[in-house]
């Protein structure tokens, strides 16, 4: 999910970071990242709330 990376790093974040923030493992939050795995409704709406300012149309084209 490049959206979803660059996102990231413009918020300063690392993949870990993330993660955390979103309260998932590391491996699952970069496997999605690198588009190993989609991201469930659940965790979009988690991306959501934590990150207001995000695109999600952009999450949804990719």
């Amino acid at each position: 999910m490049d959206y979803l990376k660059s996102f990231r790093q413009q918020a300063g974040l690392t993949q870990r970071q993330m993660a955390e923030a979103l309260n998932l493992s590391y491996g699952y939050y970069r496997q999605m990242e690198n588009d190993f795995r989609k991201p469930s409704f659940e965790i979009l709406v988690r991306i959501k709330e934590k990150f207001r300012e995000i695109d999600m149309n952009k999450l949804f084209e990719e």
